[in-house]
């Protein structure tokens, strides 16, 4: 019965995911286009998004918990949906970023229901293989999205906005129909109560690397930021590449993510080692330093596959300890995705505004320095062995 779950959270994790991925590569050219957006500003509207995103996971907590994630989930997609149609029917660069924040807000009441679902009563291998599934179906989604948006782009950037919206409404068709149909058995998998009686209260064993995780995935998500909202402006405005064979450079790297998934799913060596932690920062801080020196279409190949590995390891070890031996996983996974999100908004806010007065260099210079000094962060919370 518990594989029953995972029948609808790993498809449609990967709809999500390509929706969202999808949406964040097309609306670069539809707003530049359209309206003559500015790459600075570009870097804003992402960072209004995920600040948004960010306000979400904090905010909506109560909420969800109220309408449970088979209401929470269906309101979710389909509020996304049609926060995508008001950016394509309602032609103005202002209300763009309306319609954006609140896509970035209600996606919150998306992703820490459906994360805090799936890894409910599960620990160690069970959880691992659980976890690994996940990441592969949603990263898999990462890297179909920006490949499709950039042949769509390329014949209309209306057209993906349009596509968008109809998968977010048949995903919300989905959840109300496949969780009316499997409450009865969902319910007795995944409703547990803590018992009033305070003995018979879990104990919480939380993994003190959690705190090492988060750090990592948000410097993952700092790179991933600038790859994401400012590399495709540099790449078609300086280098020359087309829309489509930059959507295949973020489709390069979402695949890989995917292979690094199912390698950490498989594997355990990287569980409770702070070794690993470390090394992963330092292997992400020099892809960072080399991206600023190169333009070749080869060395970004194969420097887009190391970040994809790097970024798969540092993803699954914040989410595999941020929940392992946790009591409230909803919680965990909402700081998971508060951490992801403060990464990805410094690097696509603060990327678009160097890029913009600066270079493109200067803006990986100082994420590299970024993920440095994060590094030393992460060093010193691995003596820090309290539960939060």
């Amino acid at each position: 019965m518990k594989r029953d779950k995972k029948l609808l959270i790993y498809p449609a994790a990967f709809m999500v995911n390509a929706g969202i991925t999808m949406l964040n590569f097309s609306l670069i050219f539809f707003m530049r286009r359209n309206y003559g957006t500015s790459p600075s500003l570009v870097g804003w509207l992402s960072a209004f998004w995920a600040l948004a995103y960010l306000a979400g996971c904090l905010g909506l907590g109560a909420l969800s918990r109220r309408l449970s994630y088979r209401r929470a989930l269906p309101v979710a997609t389909f509020t996304m949906g049609l926060s995508v149609l008001l950016i394509l029917i309602i032609p103005s660069e202002a209300a763009s970023f309306v319609w954006y924040i609140l896509f970035g807000f209600i996606t919150a009441l998306h992703w820490p229901p459906l994360m805090g679902w799936l890894s409910e009563g599960l620990e160690g291998r069970e959880l691992n293989r659980a976890v690994g599934g996940f990441n592969i179906s949603w990263s898999t989604g990462a890297g179909a999205g920006p490949f499709i948006a950039g042949f769509l782009v390329e014949k209309s950037v209306s057209l993906p906005l349009t596509v968008i919206t109809a998968l977010y409404w048949c995903i919300a068709l989905v959840y109300m129909f496949s969780l009316m149909v499997y409450s009865g058995k969902a319910a007795n998998i995944t409703d547990t109560a803590i018992p009033k009686d305070s003995t018979d209260r879990p104990t919480d064993n939380s993994s003190p690397l959690r705190f090492a995780g988060w750090i990592g995935v948000g410097s993952s998500y700092t790179l991933l930021g600038v790859l994401l909202f400012i590399f495709p402006m540099y790449a078609v405005d300086h280098l020359g590449y087309s829309e489509s064979f930059t959507g295949m450079l973020l489709f390069l790297r979402g695949t890989v993510t995917v292979v690094g998934f199912y390698i950490a799913g498989k594997t355990l060596f990287w569980h409770n080692n702070s070794l690993q932690i470390s090394i992963s920062q330092g292997v992400l801080g020099l892809t960072a330093l080399v991206l600023a020196f190169v333009s070749e279409a080869p060395v970004y190949i194969l420097l887009f596959i190391f970040f994809g590995l790097t970024f798969a390891l540092q993803y699954a070890t914040s989410i595999f300890h941020g929940v392992s031996g946790s009591i409230d996983r909803e919680r965990r996974m909402a700081i998971h995705e508060s951490a992801l999100t403060i990464g990805i908004m410094t690097g696509s806010a603060g990327g678009g505004l160097l890029y913009e007065s600066l270079s493109f260099r200067t803006v990986l210079l100082l994420t590299a320095l970024l993920i440095l000094f994060a590094g030393i962060i992460q060093k010193i919370s691995f003596k820090k062995k309290t539960a939060s």
